[in-house]
């Protein structure tokens, strides 16, 4: 089954960006927080994904061979949420990172997961507007990353929390649909 799936995640990244060395899977074994650089976890593959579409692929695949997915931005995350428990995949969504529309009238933003927040802010800037959570990570944690683990920071009391600004997000379901 191993070399089953690495053959065909492979089709769906190609050969460059899916990883499998011990080292590669070393780096992928741990966040951000204390508890998890003490008892790292290794993942079975871990993939680079620069779609939407690939990403929907390799969860589909996860799905049929029943594989834990774990995704990935820059892993500045306290929680241990993308670390890879029970091996499996880790969807490194970090090169996911364009800004594709910012409509500064009606205050939104199209973006990839992978997008750091403060390069978000920066662009933002120019509008005269910016993003308000601030985790302490801000100059390196990825917007998806904030969406999952509904950041804040120093600015929640007055602002609010990520989630009061999420609109809507187009998502990868459990089927890979």
């Amino acid at each position: 089954m191993q070399g089953e799936v690495l053959l065909k995640l492979q089709q769906i990244f190609g050969r460059d960006r899916v990883l499998t060395s011990k080292t590669d899977m070393m780096t992928y074994s741990y966040d951000a927080s204390f508890a998890t650089q003490l008892e790292p976890k290794e993942p079975e593959y871990v993939v680079i994904s620069q779609s939407t579409e690939e990403v929907s692929a390799c969860v589909r695949l996860a799905n049929t061979f029943k594989i834990p997915v774990y995704p990935r931005g820059a892993a500045t995350g306290q929680t241990g949420g993308a670390v890879p428990v029970k091996g499996g995949i880790v969807i490194d969504l970090a090169h996911m990172n364009r800004i594709i529309e910012i409509d500064h009238r009606n205050m939104q933003a199209i973006i990839e997961p992978g997008v750091i927040q403060d390069r978000l802010n920066q662009a933002l800037k120019a509008y005269g507007i910016f993003f308000p959570p601030d985790p302490g990570s801000a100059k390196m944690c990825t917007i998806g990353g904030m969406v999952a683990n509904n950041s804040s920071g120093l600015r929640a009391v007055k602002y609010g929390n990520t989630r009061q600004y999420v609109l809507g997000m187009e998502v990868v379901l459990p089927t890979g649909k």
